[in-house]
């Protein structure tokens, strides 16, 4: 089942909610990336598959946070 998704902007330091995003599966055990409102988080530990939303995009705000983040899993 698809849960509300939320990214680590390392810029800001905080947790940011990806509106209209949903998480199918996360790649990482972490218990620490689903908070106990059933949103899953992305940090470099791990990342969503597949990214989602009404445009198909993933959502321009989030694309430095989202490419630092994917680069520090490389």
């Amino acid at each position: 089942m698809a849960k509300d998704a939320e990214i680590y902007d390392p810029t800001l330091g905080q947790w940011s909610n990806l509106s209209g995003v949903q998480a199918a599966d996360i790649l990482t055990e972490d218990p620490e990336d689903e908070t106990e409102g059933r949103n899953y988080r992305a940090d470099n530990y791990g990342m969503f598959h597949p990214w989602s939303n009404a445009t198909g995009r993933f959502p321009p705000q989030f694309a430095d946070a989202f490419l630092a983040l994917r680069q520090s899993d490389l």
